[in-house]
């Protein structure tokens, strides 16, 4: 007999029964896929990888697995094991690498693989939130037209990044917990493979560890058996968390640990005001990614619209805190995520595009039941449909000119540049970078993981970043100092260096900096040997064996 039906312990969640989807839910999860794919078709330059350093990791770790070195940083002097990022994505990314020998194909069916991943991640959360009553049909098709149509998820739709590959292991996540929570039959078997399912956004990244916890919370406070579950949750993720402490070997050492180290990365970044900090920015971002358009008309009529945007974007949360209230387990879920979010000394930007789907949508139910009892339903279903048209209409027109600009410079760019770069240059350094170094020879660059991948050489950041003075108004040097690099670069051997723009990347200024007063110092030793005819940003400096003399 099952044992929670023994308990025989009163339902405390708002447990209606689950919507049953028909053929109106197949033909809107349809059109939000073809949404992502056509949007994505306008976003994507197939190919171009690394401009967003992760993209570049994650296809880089996965043409180690497909090539037999197992999963190791081969962009990195020594190959040290990969143990920041999980395997799981690379992992399903390796599938293109052993489909081609060309670098070039492996790249571009890497970028379709994620792209059909988005599409299929945006239209199961959209059958998420109807079936399970997350909000009405309108509600969810809405949010996902408009999450669709953001060009910022769009780009993480069509580069070889997590966040997408994470939302379809959320959505099966949330989807099989939902089942157990509502079914009065339990088995062992079951109850594993619903473990395993929680396990696997952790598997995606790191993040998701958020998901297992919440979701055994709630089935611990209905008086659900839990104890299959959590041992299928452990299948998945204790031999990730094994592999992390005794396959890492960088140690103590700052340049190969923030490629290998979150842990010793928060030590050295956090700080009791990153919540509050992270709190206010998840407020920020939520407008900024959704209603792209609209933000960007707003900075440039507004000094600091920051507190304006604010005040929309803390409303999805406020509408998931009082669902919270009901135990159901989605909104309690995302709670437990912006925690984990909020702690975490990096802007909490790209950790809402996964979730993006569902504030949107109880955004809208709430906004639309709003509406209605202060008019009338056809008023607010009227209204709700003019609003959700315009939003899509005016990010459907970012997204065009994303790709206008993109297009003309062959570079994918995260945001809009205030000075355009082009892809030919960024390949010219490359090829001269591999023409005047042996395999093997370590290089130095601002965008190391993207040099390492397009001129097969290992390559290093020569700086660790410092994201308290990067994003949260420390006043240590962003970057370090040139001495710090001068060592840096000369404890690795690092034959060149390349200074090329970093579009989107706070820290460009700020690297340009670094560099210029270095090559200022009488004992520097950097000697310029390269520059683009086209771009004079773009150039290569030698590493001299040891500071000259003055």
């Amino acid at each position: 007999m099952d044992p929670d039906a023994q308990k025989g312990t009163p339902d405390i969640l708002r447990q209606s029964n689950p919507r049953r989807l028909d053929w109106r839910d197949a033909a809107c999860a349809a059109l939000i896929a073809i949404a992502v794919l056509a949007g994505a078709s306008q976003r994507v330059i197939p190919g171009v990888v690394g401009v967003f350093d992760d993209d570049a990791v994650y296809s880089i770790t996965a043409r180690a697995i497909a090539s037999g070195d197992g999963y190791t940083l081969t962009n990195l002097p020594g190959h040290p094991a990969q143990t920041k990022y999980p395997v799981l994505y690379p992992a399903f990314l390796s599938l293109a690498a052993m489909a081609s020998s060309s670098r070039d194909e492996q790249l571009v069916l890497m970028q379709a693989m994620t792209i059909a991943l988005s599409a299929i991640g945006l239209a199961m959360a959209y059958l998420y939130v109807v079936h399970f009553r997350i909000g009405h049909r309108a509600a969810a098709v809405g949010a996902g037209l408009i999450v669709a149509s953001s060009p910022n998820v769009l780009f993480y739709c069509c580069q070889t990044l997590s966040e997408m590959p994470f939302l379809v292991a959320l959505v099966a996540a949330l989807w099989a917990t939902e089942s157990r929570l509502r079914s009065s039959d339990s088995s062992a078997t079951r109850d594993l493979a619903c473990g395993i399912a929680l396990g696997l956004p952790f598997l995606c990244r790191l993040a998701g560890v958020a998901i297992p916890v919440a979701a055994v919370l709630a089935m611990m406070r209905r008086q659900k058996s839990v104890r299959f579950v959590a041992a299928g949750a452990a299948m998945v993720m204790v031999p990730w968390c094994l592999w992390a402490v005794f396959a890492g070997s960088a140690g103590h050492d700052s340049i190969l640990g923030y490629h290998t180290d979150y842990i010793e990365w928060w030590r050295n970044n956090g700080s009791m005001f990153v919540p509050v900090e992270n709190l206010l920015k998840s407020g920020v971002a939520f407008p900024s990614i959704a209603f792209e358009a609209a933000t960007r008309w707003l900075y440039g009529r507004i000094d600091s619209p920051q507190w304006l945007l604010f005040s929309v974007g803390i409303l999805p949360w406020m509408v998931v805190a009082v669902r919270a209230r009901k135990l159901e387990l989605l909104p309690v879920t995302l709670l437990a995520y912006l925690a984990l979010v909020c702690f975490w000394p990096w802007p909490p930007d790209r950790f809402l595009v996964p979730i993006l789907p569902f504030l949107v949508a109880m955004l809208i139910e709430t906004v639309f039941q709003f509406v209605s009892l202060r008019t009338s339903a056809r008023a607010g279903r009227l209204a709700l449909a003019t609003t959700i048209a315009m939003v899509v209409s005016l990010n459907g027109w970012m997204v065009l000119q994303y790709s206008s600009v993109s297009r003309q410079s062959h570079y994918p760019y995260f945001t809009m540049p205030d000075a355009p770069v082009a892809w030919s240059d960024y390949q010219s350094a490359f090829e001269w970078l591999s023409q005047h170094t042996r395999p093997g020879e370590v290089v130095a660059a601002g965008l190391d993981t993207m040099t390492a991948l397009y001129s097969d050489r290992p390559t290093i950041r020569p700086f660790v970043p410092h994201a308290l003075s990067l994003y949260y108004g420390a006043s240590d040097p962003p970057l370090g100092t040139a001495g710090e690099m001068d060592d840096t670069l000369a404890k690795y051997g690092a034959r060149y260096l390349l200074l090329t723009p970093l579009p989107s990347y706070p820290m460009e200024g700020a690297f340009f900096d670094l560099v210029y007063a270095a090559t200022d110092e009488t004992s520097s030793i950097l000697r310029p040997v390269w520059q683009s005819k086209n771009d004079p940003r773009f150039a290569i400096f030698e590493v001299a064996a040891k500071p000259r003399v003055p």
